[in-house]
């Protein structure tokens, strides 16, 4: 039995799954529309105390609410655009249709509009936990079951059941509820709940491997690796982000460092998030999955070159302020201009010795056809016999494409 049979919804419970989709779709739309203006105003009543630290960075108030109240749009349309076209795609599938519901929920599990809507009116405040909860669930689910809809391995069930009683505890345990906005995280000082998030999301990356491994077929784990790159991305973006405001002295404050950090952190955020469903999107697809290995080996050469030369920069920066100060006594910026340079020189070059040693190291057929390749190109650069030659493409076909049978025909010329 194939993965599309077992995950395809019976007949005569495809109206009903249709109908379920678009109505739950018009209740989240409702409440975004509904708490959006609320959660403008509310912006604008500056309720984190930014506006010193906006009036020394030269933006007023009414920016920061539109600058959020507009990112908090577009991220909406993202969601709600990737979970219909999904939809629309292989609606008789029950895994499309709980990830699409999962897409659908976003704008309301993650984005703060609609906790405003709930504190500023409290009559509101048992569906918004409800639409939260109910979003985080088919969360994990997905994590969970995609893409197969197999609970893999079994012990994977004890975990989905803390995924449904994690929600069922919000009401009695506001202290658990998932933060909405990074202000929300600076303003608690609670560890515990951005642990727990991260471990339990964590985990579906730890069962998506296992999967991977596993059980998965050669399609399924092209797919899995689009969804496991996807959330070990986002998963990163937030860790970074999160830890290094509730770790750093500086952003606990409400000073210009901290109104600085929301400015960037909060679409950096929204993108990891984002991340999520366009992978999600694209392996349901099915349509160049291949892409992800150059995506992930991409990812990891660029990733561990940026950190090296952040290194190299500030260590060097800071090795040579140091010299010149005991030296002259002052500092220069010409020291700057030199670790700029320095950074500019070593690019290439680490680059290209990072992505030989991950080559070698993580993606080793690769690395092979490309040095079978190279010494089929010096070998037969003089050769002209063309026998030797067959036998030499032969065998560089033979190493690099490992092909079941593999011949050459050669066509004789016409006397």
């Amino acid at each position: 039995m194939n993965r599309a049979s077992q995950t395809q919804i019976p007949a005569r419970w495809r109206a009903l799954a249709r109908v379920a989709w678009a109505g739950y779709a018009a209740l989240i739309l409702l409440v975004f529309l509904i708490a959006l203006p609320v959660r403008y105003e509310q912006q604008l009543q500056d309720p984190y105390s930014l506006i010193p630290s906006l009036d020394l960075l030269g933006f007023t108030i009414e920016f920061f609410a539109v600058y959020g109240t507009t990112l908090d749009i577009l991220m909406a349309v993202g969601f709600f655009s990737i979970a219909t076209l999904t939809y629309w795609r292989k609606a008789a599938d029950w895994m499309v249709l709980l990830v699409s519901l999962t897409l659908l929920s976003f704008p309301i599990a993650i984005l703060p509009v609609s906790t405003a809507l709930a504190e500023v009116n409290p009559a509101w405040n048992y569906l918004v936990l409800f639409l939260r909860g109910l979003g985080f669930l088919f969360l994990g689910l997905t994590l969970y079951l995609f893409p197969n809809g197999r609970v893999v391995p079994p012990a994977a069930r004890w975990v989905i059941i803390l995924w449904i009683v994690y929600p069922l505890l919000w009401p009695f345990f506001p202290g658990i509820i998932p933060p909405a906005a990074f202000t929300d995280i600076s303003t608690s000082g609670d560890g515990f709940r951005l642990v727990l998030i991260v471990l339990l999301y964590g985990s579906g990356i730890i069962f998506q491997v296992y999967r991977y491994i596993r059980v998965s077929t050669q399609g399924e784990r092209q797919q899995t690796k689009w969804v496991v790159y996807g959330m070990g991305m986002s998963t990163v973006i937030f860790i970074v982000l999160t830890f290094s405001l509730v770790l750093t002295p500086a952003l606990q404050g409400r000073g210009p460092a901290f109104t600085v950090f929301l400015l960037i952190a909060i679409p950096l955020t929204l993108l990891g998030f984002l991340l999520l469903p366009l992978t999600i999107a694209i392996a349901i697809s099915r349509e160049r999955l291949w892409d992800i290995d150059v995506l992930i080996r991409r990812t990891i050469v660029y990733g561990v070159l940026t950190a090296l030369l952040v290194l190299i920069y500030f260590g060097t920066v800071t090795l040579l302020q140091n010299l010149l100060s005991a030296v002259s006594g002052q500092q220069s910026p010409v020291v700057i201009v030199i670790s700029t340079l320095l950074i500019a020189a070593l690019f290439n070059p680490l680059r290209r010795r990072i992505q030989d040693l991950i080559d070698r190291r993580f993606y080793r057929s690769k690395y092979d056809a490309e040095a079978a390749l190279t010494s089929f190109s010096h070998s037969t650069r003089d050769e002209v016999d063309l026998e030797n030659l067959s036998h030499a493409l032969l065998r560089v076909v033979e190493e690099t494409v490992k092909p079941e049978s593999v011949s050459v025909w050669l066509k004789e010329r016409a006397e």
